[in-house]
């Protein structure tokens, strides 16, 4: 993270206005970027794009609780055709893909550039997500994140 002095001012809803500090435009937080995921979610809950149960939220908060880290690409949140939620994770080629189906199935998927797949792992309702799943998209969360290069300075403050 670097910080950088300005003689602009930030918006006035930004803490940034009060410090006249503002960050690179690529960095985001991790309060930020869950803060982003979830505001998605709502809006495709109250669209009716969505069917939340407790299952279907409590593996979307293992998810992202730990996948989202400072500094990480965004969470792309977005509903499947068939009401299903998705997280995808897409920079520099490479995606990571979060499918949790109805029943708390969930599919986590990665393939890189060329399509190549990374790793694809299955795990039924009843099953908890592995430690080594989390592990292996954890990491490579953290090589995507390098090629992050810019986000605008107000995209957490958008819908």
């Amino acid at each position: 993270m670097h910080a950088q002095f300005s003689s602009k001012r930030a918006p006035v809803d930004s803490f940034a206005w009060l410090t006249d500090v503002t960050l690179d435009s690529s960095y985001a937080s991790e309060f930020d970027l869950h803060r982003f995921a979830k505001q998605r979610v709502a809006g495709l809950r109250a669209a009716g794009d969505y069917l939340e149960s407790t299952v279907t939220k409590d593996r979307l908060g293992q998810i992202l609780g730990n996948l989202v880290e400072d500094g990480g690409p965004t969470p792309q949140v977005g509903a499947t055709a068939d009401r299903s939620i998705e997280v995808q994770w897409l920079c520099g080629g490479t995606l990571l893909a979060a499918i949790i189906e109805h029943d708390g199935e969930v599919s986590l998927i990665a393939e890189d550039a060329t399509s190549r797949p990374i790793f694809d792992f299955e795990f039924d309702q009843d099953e908890p997500i592995s430690p080594a799943a989390f592990d292996q998209a954890r990491n490579l969360l953290r090589e995507m994140a390098a090629g992050v290069k810019k986000r605008p300075f107000d995209w957490h403050l958008t819908r």
